[in-house]
């Protein structure tokens, strides 16, 4: 039954190539042959076999492909010889073949059908940056309780008439010393930095509030800034100085308490211009300053302050150099003060070293100079994850009156947790003079005192 309708099929396919074209016997068995051949690939079937010897043969299917082969050559009256060997040939090897694409279209079609179409762009792709993205806001707090225990009174409050020489720890007792909010924005050529400083200690960083303008009081740093090209930062407004090794931030020191070289020798801010370049993979920094003076907002004077630096860093060492110079006093534009500053720091590992030097001077008039001096090394060791040590020395002399001031910080520093900071300053001050009292109220030339200071901050 089997043999009859392959027999059917191949003349039903034979007969409408015969109706349009007679094809000569050699082309259908070439075509035969050809159809045939992907057989060879499989295993050989023995044509007297009573059993196939592969799955897919059955002996009906090798008995009609031996009968093709066997036939020799073809006429055209009868070509449904070699069309029949290849239809069965087909046949043969079409179940050897189950992983074909045809067969896994369908599953192929079901799965592009489940998948969802791409995304779209949203607005915190690369193409739609948005302005907030260069926008950094951090804020902090800093308290300290502070015992002078040479004084008749250890935590008696405001102790500035004994103790002017701190900046920023004057305060016997519990304090809040500074409360602050930096903001700062940052573009490819321009920002804005904007900080604002609250507590006890902004009126000895500022100056005094009624020697400000109004909405001046609190305003720490407020600048501009723009960068023409590559390496290059022009800024204008209130910024902090570019001298010394110590700033305002406690965190940012070796110590808790600064020194009196930063109080007594150094300024802490300006006002006007500041120019920066630092030519690329040179290390170099050149800055230039045109400001209203020391510590001034406002100028009282017509002539303006001069200042330079330049500064080198590589490798974890530090080294800058710069002067300033200008007139200051109401009205004064013939005498000037020139200050000069030179600063090194290390970077060794856990280990940090700072080493700072200073000089003022101050015209009189006739050849006469107000002059003050001041040297400072500290050094900061750090344990991983959360202790470090620091410990600073510092001398200030005034050659006018040969006087001096020596003081020495040993500080334990405990970090808990990210963002807290616990520091506790054991500090000496020690005078030529009697600047100081001892416990019964009598002067004396030494200061000892403790202070325990806890900076919180997002940053």
């Amino acid at each position: 039954m089997r043999r009859s309708i392959v027999l059917l099929c191949a003349l039903a396919l034979a007969a409408p190539a015969m109706a349009q074209e007679e094809v000569p016997a050699e082309g259908l068995e070439e075509g035969a042959a050809t159809a045939a051949a992907p057989a060879v690939e499989s295993p050989e079937v023995d044509a007297n076999a009573t059993e196939p010897t592969d799955d897919s043969s059955s002996p009906e299917t090798d008995s009609i492909t031996t009968s093709a082969e066997a036939s020799g050559p073809v006429v055209s009256a009868e070509p449904e010889a070699g069309v029949e060997a290849g239809v069965e040939a087909a046949a043969t090897i079409e179940p050897e073949r189950p992983d074909e694409p045809a067969a896994a279209e369908p599953v192929t079609q079901a799965v592009d059908d489940e998948v969802p179409p791409a995304p779209e762009p949203t607005e915190s792709s690369d193409g739609d940056h948005e302005w907030s993205d260069d926008l950094a806001i951090h804020g902090f707090a800093d308290a300290y309780v502070q015992a002078t225990w040479t004084l008749p009174e250890p935590f008696s409050g405001d102790q500035s008439g004994v103790l002017g020489h701190r900046p920023f720890t004057h305060i016997g007792g519990l304090t809040v010393s500074f409360v602050g909010l930096d903001m700062e924005y940052e573009s490819d050529d321009v920002g804005a930095t904007i900080n604002l400083r609250f507590g006890t200690s902004t009126p000895r960083l500022l100056g005094a509030t009624s020697g400000l303008p109004d909405g001046m009081q609190f305003l720490k740093q407020a600048y501009a800034s723009w960068r023409p090209f590559e390496g290059a930062q022009i800024d204008f407004g209130q910024f902090d100085t570019i001298y010394g090794a110590e700033v305002s931030e406690s965190w940012q020191n070796h110590n808790y308490s600064r020194g009196a070289l930063y109080n007594l020798v150094q300024p802490f801010y300006h006002t006007g211009f500041r120019v920066a370049y630092a030519p690329p993979d040179t290390g170099l920094t050149f800055t230039g300053l045109a400001v209203n003076g020391w510590n001034n907002v406002l100028d009282d004077n017509d002539m303006k302050t001069f200042g330079l630096q330049v500064g080198y860093e590589n490798s974890g060492v530090a080294v800058s150099a710069g002067y300033l110079g200008g007139p200051e006093g109401a009205g004064n534009e013939d005498l000037w003060r020139h200050f000069a500053d030179v600063l090194v720091t290390v970077e060794v590992g856990d280990l940090e070293l700072a080493a700072n030097a200073d000089y003022v001077a101050e015209e009189l008039g006739g050849g006469m100079f107000d002059q003050l001096w001041g040297v400072m090394v500290s050094a900061r060791l750090r344990f991983a994850p959360y202790v470090a040590l620091g410990l600073r020395g510092e001398y200030i002399g005034d050659p006018d009156t040969d006087t001096g001031l020596a003081t020495g910080t040993f500080t334990i520093e405990v970090t808990p947790m990210e963002h807290l900071i616990i520091r506790l300053d054991s500090r000496v001050d020690l005078s030529t003079d009697d600047t100081f009292q001892d416990p019964s109220g009598a002067p004396s030339p030494t200061a000892v005192s403790s202070i325990l200071g806890m900076v919180v901050r997002t940053n």
